[in-house]
């Protein structure tokens, strides 16, 4: 019994010691295959950008054209890899270097930049690198005039862009404006005290930890992040008035107020305090200069569109496309980049507008939204 008991645990002991091996094996072999997945992503992914900006259009060369470029969706930090629909500086800058490279050339002449703008606005910063990049371009090229047209919602950061345009053209239905900041969080701290929970921050400098949504809410970190966004309201609504001078209205947007509310409070005008408008009202107002259409406006004209792929170069060879990449070919470090930033621009759409659009699941602190 007792060598039969022996010879059973040394087969289990055997055993136990080839499985080892064959899923260290496995592991090894995955940890491998994900290594070089990563690595072949990022030199695929270096390549891209040497060449994945592209003109499309037909017509002779030699005729004048109008160039399109697509700001569909939230101005974000970094482009989504798995979404179209997307706006980022960086992206824009593709875009317009390759307007920039036409513009140079003798033979190619650029009538109109037309600008199709669907966006709820975004990041601030990024919507304001994009706005620099439109007006360096129009003071470059002052014989070709920049047009923004805009479909669903033209609002907070993508107002921010398109106010930089030399026209504004929309829909009767788009919804216009939106100039304003906000800030929405929500407090656990009445709930933490229920639950017997206590909050356990520390920080070096005094205003290091403001506004903790885990403690009770202090009227200096009230008054401090007002502060904050009073700055970047002052900010939003200097560029705009550089932007649209003398064609916004203020004297008819404060009597449109006055049918609405009756008697104004203080700081309420109509163009920069956070109203936004559908189409028509906008025009009135002075936020966007016509009614129009570019597919009207442009039918008879050769049209090329400048955009730039989100796919890996190589890829893009193969004939994969953006939705093909699963989520291996992200880092993690990546995937945290894809939240929002702390202070954005933005408004929440209706629902019957983005169906499609991958918009961040967690809402940001600081928005310029409705």
């Amino acid at each position: 019994r007792m060598k039969s008991a022996s010879s059973s645990t040394t087969r289990f002991v055997i055993f136990a010691a080839s499985s080892y091996q064959r899923v260290g094996k496995v592991v090894v072999f995955g940890f491998s295959t994900a290594g070089a997945l990563s690595l072949l992503q990022k030199m695929m992914w270096n390549m891209r950008d040497q060449a994945d900006t592209r003109l499309d259009g037909d017509g002779k060369k030699d005729q004048p054209f109008i160039v399109l470029m697509n700001l569909v969706g939230p101005i974000v930090p970094k482009e989504d890899t798995f979404s179209k629909h997307c706006i980022t500086a960086e992206g824009f800058r593709k875009d317009m270097l390759c307007v920039w490279n036409l513009a140079r050339k003798d033979k190619q002449k650029i009538e109109k930049l037309v600008l199709l703008v669907n966006s709820p606005g975004g990041s601030p910063v990024q919507s304001a690198q994009i706005a620099r990049q439109i007006r360096m371009f129009r003071k470059a090229f002052p014989h070709i005039k920049v047009v923004a047209y805009v479909a669903d919602i033209c609002a907070s950061g993508g107002y921010f862009i398109a106010s930089q345009c030399d026209e504004i053209v929309c829909d009767e239905s788009s919804l216009i404006g939106n100039v304003g900041v906000i800030s929405m969080k929500l407090g656990y701290h009445g709930l933490l005290q229920k639950a017997g929970i206590e909050s356990r921050t520390m920080a070096a400098g005094k205003n290091k930890v403001m506004g903790n949504p885990f403690e009770e809410r202090r009227q200096r970190d009230v008054d401090f992040e007002q502060h904050l966004l009073d700055a970047l309201h002052t900010t939003f609504k200097k560029t705009v008035i550089e932007g649209r001078g003398d064609k916004l209205k203020r004297t008819r947007a404060k009597e449109k107020m006055r049918q609405i509310f009756g008697e104004l409070e203080e700081g309420v005008d109509g163009l920069l305090d956070g109203t936004i408008y559908a189409g028509a009202e906008a025009v009135e107002v002075g936020l966007a200069d016509r009614i129009g259409y570019w597919g009207e406006d442009f039918k008879d004209r050769r049209i090329i569109t400048a955009t730039h792929s989100k796919t890996p170069w190589i890829l893009q060879k193969l004939g994969f496309t953006s939705s093909f990449f699963p989520p291996f070919f992200m880092s993690p470090a990546e995937i945290l980049q894809q939240q929002p930033a702390m202070i954005q621009h933005g408004v929440s759409p209706p629902s019957n507008h983005f169906e499609n659009i991958n918009t961040p699941s967690i809402p940001p602190s600081v928005a310029f939204t409705s």
